[in-house]
Parts: structure tokens; C-alpha cells; sequence
């Protein structure tokens, strides 16, 4: 197998056909011939976009590579099998299986693709020197925005060999090439399986071998595979298949429309045939003028049909008829689906031109041991697992063993709902169903029960009565007392045949296996106690701006009784009194009291809430009196009367400025004078400002700058200052000086002996390095 692997590798020769059309003479053969032959071997030109071989994801097979089954779901996993397979991983003997749907692209406009190039090209899974030798399972999911314009082995997979692809789906793509280029596989010499594309498979003008789902078809099997995209090209087009060599096409379809150069071999479901078999296909007709353009090889039941067959389900049931496994199908009726679909519903024949879906029917017998259950159709047997058509009625048998009989049928579809059983047959609906029947044990039948009596014993000043005056085991027997006036029932007995006590509970007892005699004693009644007394608690109804209620309405005496109060918005309680029926003064502790014996009044007032007015708050001011050398900052910036503020006075260099004659003034208000400020003995530059009644002004004055130098020699000192918008840095020895901006910005770094003037900085604090000592520094 290593050796037929390494052979098949091998780069191969491509036969040209040119077909001389009639009238034509050598030249003109050669001529096209060689024209022919410069299109094939010019290279496509490509897009500049960003190929999805790029973004690959190949960890899924990195972390685990010698495993024989991988799953894939994003867009780069299927991209990191396009990169391991083109870098020399054939996967032969391993199985990829797609567990989502994948988008390559956004897909909306994906009709304007040939113009309008979307985000991501695609590199094919395979190519000519590195083919893909594994299975890829769609397991029924879907491909989208693939974007192909190449040259030569164009598909979603490029080169398949010895491999297979099943279960998979091409839609809303565009893949453009010259030579061997498919919806799902570019060159296939494997098998390609239950697939179907609805993208657009373009050819260029110079193209051959294009085809909807395979474009070149080389020693592979194509089966149960649809296109309904357009297939456009110039030599060898077709609608499932361009080219077909020594390979086989069977039970495929095709709607999408295909067209290509004239008597170029073009065909509905295969373009052209080399020693090739077609069977069992079909095509929309209007798609194509034929089945399959030509070649040779055998073609059997390659049929055009028009779109009502197709809609009928006919074309469903002559792609499924002849195949075990169910794969064809397609919904009917309204709503349903207007073409065959892999993985749709079962179509069966029943009548001349009339097809019906039809579905399973599954017997389950959940008690095998005590009957058998059975089906049949007319007079036809029905086994587990048959497909009966929709509308069928469907007769059920049962059959219970000895000492068992029928009970009951249960008939469910597949979505859980009971389809309706009636005299053992009901209707096939438009889905699978399951048949249950259940069988219980018989019984026999119960023996007559036996009837006691019951007896009530003579009895005076009151009556009781039993119902019923007879009774099975087990039965209730209620029993009714009716004392005379002026008595009431003492006692309550009841007793069986061997004299022992029977329960009685709300006068009824159960009967017991026995006769059982009733025995009941009158007593004379006696006066009730009165009970309490209740008094009415009233609230007066006049009370205004809040509302008061009492735990209860009534209350007797020495209960206590709790009062809830509510203002409404705005009003506070002003008093609340309890009154008795008297005008005597009740008691209210924490809105409690204790009910006297008589009826009260409970009366409340409210008065409005004034509220406490809003504080004023003061500013601190002192950027109208600004002061070279010193930086000023308050712990507040705005203040509440009354209140004390903090004022801090940072000296910004010494070097540079002189502060011995320096004072901080503030005033107190505009036009107030101004007071030289006392700085706090305890925290140096601190100035406390108290008892804050109206705006306070800041100033400071007596802060001189230093003069600078005339020149660099004779600098014996390090000096830092700034003058005239410049920074001025002088330095006796050599040293690095580094002046950084506050916000950050570098401004100068490097090595300085002398003085030096740094220009063109902007207004602003400035920290300036020199060697281990660091300052600020304002330039304005």
C-alpha cells in the first residue's frame, strides 16, 4: 500500500482532447490546440486577501496525533487540516469528523463574490504531490463562504485519493479555476459520498474538468450526491461530475444550471465519460440539453425531469429505489420540500404517478413474556422497522398467552405525541411511529360479598340512625345522632360480635367482618359560658395630613391594642390621644394601650416638617495671584461655612529662587485687606485658614529668583533655574542630566559638564536629573 501511496504522488501526464469541429482543417486544429494549451498553463492571478492557511489551528491534532479519530468544529481546525495535509500528512487510516457548521466567511453578498472578494481566500485540503488519503465524515453539517480563484485542484479538498468524503454539504460559495475544480473535491480518485453543493463552481475561460460536486473523477466513486449550484466552464462540464474516468456515478442529481463552451462535452450530471459508468442520476430540466456531454463508457437511467416530477417525489424515489440504506427523501405536500434531500423523508410508490412519504414503524412489545403483537397493511404483514406510507391505516393484532389478556395499545411518533388507536388501527401519520400494547394477568372474578348488619341499640332522649343499615367489610357507615330538645350526646360506642370496640371517628366507622351493634347516651345540656366581651376601637375619620390604625377593630378588656402611625409626605406627628366612652384619658405607651371595659376614640394631629436649611459653601482662590518659585494647594476647594481649610505652600527649587523674605497673604472676600497667614509651628508650608465665612484670596510675595551666571566658565556650583521661557542646567563637573516633562515626556538625556541652555520647551513643571539629585523646575 506504502508503495502504490509513493506511486500515486508521482506527478502525472494530462491528455488534451481538442475536438475538430467540422470544416476545419489542420491549422486550424493545431492552432487551437496550442491556444488551448497556453490558457491551461497561464497562472490565475490572485486576491490580496488573508487565506485562512494562515490563522490554522492544527492543536487538536498535535496534542494527540497518534489517534486514528478527530473532531473538528471552527474555521481554523479546518484550515489546520488543510496545512497538515498540504505539508505531507495524508491521514490514511484516520478519520476526521465535523461536529458543527462552519462559516469561512460572511456570507451575506457571498452571489457578488466573482467582483467583490470577501475577507478570506481557501486553500484547498490537498494537492497533487500531497494527497489526502483519510475520511472526512460532514456527519450531515454544512460548509459555508468558501472563496476559491485558483489555477489547477480546486474544491473545498483539492486532491482525494484512496480517501472518502460523506455527509457534507457545500453552501453559498464561490470557487474559481481552470483545471480540476468541484464544489466539494477537486480531483477525486476516492470516494465522495452523500454530498451535495449549492455554491457557484466557476471555470475559466481556458477551463476543463468543472463539475458541481467533483471536477475530475479519476478511477473514485461518486454516489448520492446533488448540486444545485451554477457549474460554468469551457471543456468537460458538468453538473455533479466535469470529467469521469474509469470511475462510477450513480443515484446523484442535479437542478443548478450548467453551461459551457459549445459541444465542449457538457452534460447535466456529468460532463464527460472515459470507460466510466452513470447510473441512476438525474437532472432539472432546463439545467442542461443532456444528461451526460458524451465520451464513452455505459449510461443507464440518466434522465432529464421536469420540475413537477421533481416536486412529486418521483425523482426522491428513483434516487432511493434499489438502496438499502435510507438516504433519499423529500418532504410532500404544502410546506414541504420542491426537491429530493439527503436525509428527508422516505417517498414510496403507491399508485401510478402518485408517490407519498412514508415512515417507520417500530413494535415494541414491553411484555414479550405474556403476548406477541403484530401489523399489517390491507392484508399485508407489517415488520418492525418497514416504512408504510402517510395516510395508510394500519391494523394492530394482539395475541395474549395463557392467563394473560390484552390491556391497552399505545401508538407515539417520534416527537413523543399519541397518535389515536381506534378498534386496533389507526392512521399512519407524516412521521415515525412506535407501537407499544401492554398485557395484564386475569382475574377471576370476585366472589359475592357478604352484608352485616347493624344493630342500634333502644335508647332515650335522642335517636341514631346508620347509613346504610347493612355493610360489606370495609365499607364506611356513617352514623346521624338526633338528641331531644334540651339534651345532647353523652357518649358514642360501637361493638362487633365478639364485643370489641370499633373506631369511631366524626360518627363514621368501618365495618368490620362482623354484625356490630350501636349504643349511644343522652345527657342534659348545660348553659354555655357567655364568653368575652369585645368593645369597638374607633379612629377618628377627621384627622388630616396622616392616617392612624389600631391592630384590630375590636378588642376585649386588658388586651392590648397597637397603634400604626403614617404621615403623609411632608408631616410628622404632632400628638395622639385614646379616649374612653366616658372622655376619661387611656394610657398610650410607644403607640400601645391597654382596652379598658368600654368602647374608645383614637385621635392623632400633624404638623408640616421644616426643613433644615442648605449650608453655603465658600471657595479658595489664588490663580489670580500666581508667584514664581512657590506652588500652591488647599486640602479642600470649597469649604462650608464656618469651617477651616489648609493651605500648602510648596517651595519649587532654592537653587533658584530666595525665600527669606517670602509671606503668604490671604483676605477675606474681594475687597477685604489683605493678612499674612501664620504657618502652622507643627507641619512646615502649612497655613490653616479658620473660621471661613466668606471667599478667601491667596498671594505670596518676597520670592526672588537667583541670577544666573554669565558663562560657562568658572561654574563651581550646580545650578538649576529657568529665565526668559529657557531652562538653564550648569554643572561643575561632568555628569548625565535627564529632563523629563509631567506628563511624562523625555526632553533630554545625556552626559553635560559646564552650563548649558535647553530651548523651545513648553510652558510648564519640568523634573530635571543630575546625577543623584532631582528638582522641579517651571518654565514659563
Amino acid at each position: 500500500k506504502q508503495a502504490s501511496k509513493q506511486a500515486s504522488k508521482q506527478v502525472y501526464n494530462f491528455v488534451i482532447r481538442y475536438l475538430k469541429k467540422p470544416g476545419q482543417g489542420a491549422a486550424s486544429s493545431l492552432a487551437g490546440l496550442l491556444l488551448l494549451l497556453c490558457l491551461l498553463l497561464c497562472p490565475m492571478a490572485a486576491w490580496g486577501q488573508t487565506n485562512w492557511i494562515d490563522e490554522a489551528n492544527t492543536d487538536w491534532y498535535d496534542d494527540n496525533s497518534g489517534a486514528t479519530e478527530f473532531t473538528i468544529s471552527t474555521p481554523a481546525q479546518l484550515a489546520g487540516l488543510a496545512k497538515l495535509v498540504n505539508g505531507g500528512n495524508d491521514f490514511s487510516g484516520k478519520t476526521i469528523n465535523l461536529d458543527a457548521d462552519i462559516r469561512l466567511n460572511d456570507t451575506s453578498g457571498w452571489e457578488s463574490w466573482e467582483t467583490t472578494p470577501p475577507k478570506y481566500s481557501w486553500t484547498p485540503i490537498g494537492t497533487l504531490q500531497n494527497q489526502f488519503y483519510g475520511t472526512f465524515d460532514g456527519q450531515g453539517y454544512t460548509v459555508s463562504g468558501i472563496y476559491i480563484s485558483g489555477d489547477q485542484y480546486q474544491g473545498l479538498f483539492g486532491v482525494v485519493r484512496d480517501g472518502t468524503i460523506k455527509n457534507l454539504t457545500v453552501a453559498e460559495s464561490y470557487i474559481y479555476g481552470n483545471l480540476a475544480v468541484g464544489g466539494v473535491v477537486g480531483y477525486n480518485a476516492g470516494q465522495v459520498l452523500n454530498c451535495s453543493n449549492s455554491g457557484t463552481v466557476i471555470g475559466s475561460t481556458r477551463s476543463n474538468n468543472v463539475g458541481g460536486v467533483v471536477g475530475y473523477n479519476n478511477t473514485g466513486q461518486v454516489s448520492n450526491c446533488s448540486n444545485s449550484g451554477t457549474v460554468e466552464g469551457l471543456l468537460y462540464i458538468g453538473g455533479v461530475i466535469g470529467s469521469n474516468h474509469n470511475g462510477t456515478a450513480s443515484y446523484c442529481s442535479n437542478i443548478g444550471t450548467v453551461r459551457g463552451g459549445d459541444d465542449w462535452f457538457v452534460g447535466g450530471v456529468v460532463g464527460v465519460r472515459f470507460s466510466a459508468n452513470v447510473s441512476n442520476c438525474y437532472y432539472l430540466e432546463g439545467t442542461c440539453d443532456k444528461g451526460v456531454g458524451g465520451g464513452s463508457g455505459t449510461t443507464e437511467n440518466v434522465e432529464m425531469k421536469t420540475e413537477a416530477e421533481y416536486k412529486s417525489g418521483e425523482v426522491a424515489f428513483l434516487l432511493q429505489d434499489g438502496q438499502a440504506e435510507q438516504i433519499w427523501g423529500q418532504k410532500l405536500g404544502e410546506g414541504g420540500d420542491s426537491f429530493p434531500v439527503i436525509g428527508g423523508p422516505r417517498v414510496v410508490k403507491v399508485d401510478d404517478d402518485v408517490y407519498k412519504n412514508a415512515y417507520t414503524l417500530t413494535i415494541n412489545l414491553n411484555q414479550p413474556e405474556n403476548g406477541t403483537i403484530s401489523a399489517k397493511v390491507n392484508e399485508t404483514p407489517i415488520n418492525s422497522g418497514d416504512f408504510v406510507a402517510e395516510g395508510t391505516t394500519v391494523i394492530l393484532i394482539a395475541e395474549a398467552e395463557d392467563g394473560y389478556e390484552f390491556d391497552s395499545w399505545s401508538v407515539t411518533d417520534a416527537d413523543n405525541n399519541e397518535v389515536a388507536v381506534t378498534n386496533n388501527t389507526f392512521t399512519m401519520p407524516a412521521n415515525n411511529v412506535t407501537v407499544t400494547a401492554t398485557f395484564k394477568e386475569k382475574t377471576e372474578p370476585d366472589p359475592e360479598p357478604i352484608y352485616y348488619i347493624i344493630t342500634v341499640d333502644d335508647m332515650t332522649n335522642g335517636e341514631v340512625t346508620a347509613s346504610p343499615v347493612t355493610a360489606k367489610e370495609g365499607e364506611n357507615v356513617t352514623l346521624t345522632v338526633n338528641p331531644y330538645s334540651g339534651y345532647e350526646l353523652g357518649s358514642l360506642s360501637v361493638t362487633d360480635a365478639d364485643n370489641k370496640e370499633v373506631t369511631v371517628t366524626n360518627n363514621t366507622f368501618t365495618m368490620p367482618a362482623s354484625d356490630v351493634t350501636v349504643t349511644a347516651t343522652f345527657k342534659e345540656k348545660t348553659e354555655p359560658d357567655p364568653g368575652p366581651t369585645y368593645y369597638t376601637i374607633t379612629v377618628d375619620d377627621n384627622m388630616t395630613n396622616g392616617q392612624v390604625t389600631a391592630s384590630s377593630a375590636t378588642a376585649e378588656e386588658g388586651e392590648n391594642v397597637t397603634l400604626t402611625v403614617n404621615p403623609d409626605s411632608g408631616y410628622e406627628l404632632w400628638s395622639l390621644s385614646v379616649t374612653d366612652a366616658n372622655g376619661g384619658s387611656v394610657p398610650v405607651n410607644n403607640y400601645t394601650f391597654t382596652m379598658p371595659a368600654s368602647d374608645v376614640t383614637v385621635t392623632a394631629t400633624f404638623t408640616e416638617i421644616i426643613p433644615e436649611p442648605e449650608p453655603t459653601y465658600f471657595t479658595l482662590d489664588f490663580d489670580d495671584h500666581p508667584c514664581e518659585g512657590v506652588t500652591l494647594n488647599s486640602n479642600l476647594t470649597a469649604v462650608e461655612e464656618g469651617g477651616t481649610l489648609y493651605l500648602y505652600v510648596e517651595k519649587e527649587d532654592e537653587t533658584l529662587y530666595d525665600y527669606d523674605d517670602m509671606r503668604i497673604y490671604a483676605k477675606r472676600g474681594a475687597n477685604a485687606d489683605w493678612e499674612e497667614l501664620t504657618e502652622d509651628p507643627n507641619r512646615p508650608g502649612v497655613y490653616p485658614i479658620e473660621r471661613i465665612w466668606t471667599d478667601i484670596f491667596i498671594k505670596v510675595e518676597g520670592v526672588t529668583p537667583i541670577d544666573p551666571p554669565t558663562a560657562i566658565a568658572g561654574v563651581e556650583t550646580l545650578r538649576i533655574y529657568a529665565a526668559d521661557g529657557l531652562l538653564h542646567v550648569e554643572i561643575p563637573t561632568r555628569q548625565r542630566v535627564t529632563i523629563v516633562s509631567m506628563a511624562g515626556a523625555l526632553i533630554a538625556d545625556g552626559e553635560q559638564e559646564g552650563a548649558r541652555i535647553y530651548r523651545d520647551l513648553n510652558a510648564g513643571i519640568y523634573i530635571v536629573r543630575v546625577g543623584d539629585y532631582a528638582t522641579k523646575v517651571r518654565v514659563e
